[in-house]
Order: structure tokens, then C-alpha cells, then sequence
């Protein structure tokens, strides 16, 4: 009997050997992997291009040149002499001397003499720091030659305003010498004429001082100069010429 104990319990402790040392050397499993996904590419980024520097709009020149003013003018009988000055001084309106104070160059230039009844043809033109300033002088002038056709006849001269076409502000001041005009007519009468008128931050005046021309014709002869003046000018305007 003890024989046969030894021999079941050998086979026990054998069975259970076996199973530690199988599970002390288990066979070997493959190792986990971590599925792999595909991750996109970034897109390339373009940078925005630098926008273009603009440029600023250049400013109006508030100078005056000489060669702005014309060298001749059709407007006298005799072309010397020919004076000219560069200072700010007062509108030759014949019937006021108005001052453009705010100007900032100014220049004034005449053809003739004005003997024996010859027109004397001016011209002037002022610059003012800005449009709005120039606006400003322009409604100024226009006053004062409103007033001279608003105040009572001296020695019988009246004066007739109007507006013209030419330029921005464009007026006309024609003087009757006589006073003969009949319901302001005064196209048939002995007199003179002047206009005034504006281009960017400039104004002019161009005037027929004398004679004894008719005032339709020299009115005539004062638009197309100043048409001629205004061209002049295109230095002053904004948008170029």
C-alpha cells in the first residue's frame, strides 16, 4: 500500500511541475501593434502678395510761376510796354479794389499804355493754399463786383453783372460809360469788360481797361482771352489737365 501511495503521489507532484513550467515559459504571443492611420499632408500655404503702395495725390502747387501768365495779350492796341508784379495786391475791377489777403502768390501783368482811348489789357491770377480757400476768394469777388452794379451811378457810368462760361465761378462786369443801356442791355454801348473765373485753387481776372470799344465786341474779345487763361491754369486743377 505505502508503495503504491509513493507512486500516485510522485505522479501528482510531476503533473503539477509540468503545469508551472509551462506556465513560467508561456510561447511567445506577437507583439501589439498600433494600427497606422495616414495623416494628410498640410496644403501649402501661399502668403497674400503686399498690396502696391499708392501713391499719395500730389498736392496743387500753391506757387506762381511767371511763365503761367501769357507774354501777349490781344486785348491792347499796343503790346509795350508790358509791366508785371508779383505781390498780392488788389483786383483791377475798375470800380473796386478788393485785396485777395488769404492768397499766397499773386501776380499781375498789363499791355499798354491806355493814351489816346487804347484799351490797357490786364491779367491776374492768385493761388491760395487750397480749393476751399480759392472758393471762398472767388464768392468774395463776385460780391464786390456785385456791389458795383448795385451802387448809384458816378458820372453817369453803370455797370451790368453776369455769369459766364468759363472756368468754375465764372462771372462778367460790363461798364457803361455813358449810361445809355436801356433795361441792361448793354451789348450797343460804349464801355468795357472784365471776367473773373476759378480753376482749382486759383482765380483769375481778365480785363479790357479804356478805350472806346463796344461793349458787345470787347466782351467777345475778354471770354476768348480768358478761355486762353483758364488753359493756363490746368497746373491747379486736381485732376490734372
Amino acid at each position: 500500500m505505502r508503495a503504491t501511495r509513493a507512486v500516485t503521489s510522485l505522479a501528482v507532484l510531476t503533473v503539477v511541475l509540468a503545469g508551472c513550467t509551462a506556465q513560467d515559459d508561456p510561447e511567445e504571443t506577437p507583439a501589439a501593434t498600433t494600427p497606422q492611420t495616414d495623416t494628410p499632408e498640410p496644403e501649402p500655404t501661399t502668403e497674400a502678395p503686399d498690396p502696391e503702395p499708392t501713391e499719395a495725390p500730389a498736392a496743387t502747387p500753391t506757387d506762381l510761376p511767371a511763365d503761367v501768365l501769357p507774354t501777349t495779350s490781344g486785348l491792347a492796341v499796343e503790346a509795350e510796354p508790358r509791366e508785371e508784379a508779383d505781390e498780392v495786391t488788389a483786383w483791377r475791377l475798375m470800380c473796386s479794389d478788393p485785396v485777395p489777403e488769404a492768397a499766397t502768390a499773386m501776380r499781375t501783368v498789363s499791355w499798354g499804355t491806355g493814351e489816346l482811348e487804347a484799351p490797357v489789357a490786364v491779367h491776374q491770377v492768385a493761388v491760395f493754399a487750397d480749393a476751399d480757400q480759392a472758393v471762398a476768394a472767388a464768392d468774395d469777388l463776385v460780391a464786390a463786383m456785385q456791389e458795383c452794379a448795385d451802387a448809384p451811378a458816378e458820372a453817369a457810368t453803370t455797370y451790368l453783372l453776369e455769369p459766364v462760361e468759363v472756368g468754375a465761378q465764372g462771372h462778367g462786369l460790363a461798364s457803361d460809360y455813358y449810361g445809355t443801356a436801356e433795361g441792361g442791355d448793354l451789348d450797343g454801348v460804349i464801355g468795357t469788360y472784365l471776367a473773373t473765373f476759378r480753376r482749382g485753387n486759383a482765380v483769375a481776372l481778365v480785363a479790357s481797361e479804356g478805350g472806346e470799344g463796344n461793349v458787345a465786341e470787347v466782351r467777345e474779345a475778354v471770354l476768348a482771352e480768358s478761355m486762353a487763361a483758364w488753359e493756363g491754369l490746368c497746373r491747379y486743377e486736381s485732376a490734372g489737365c
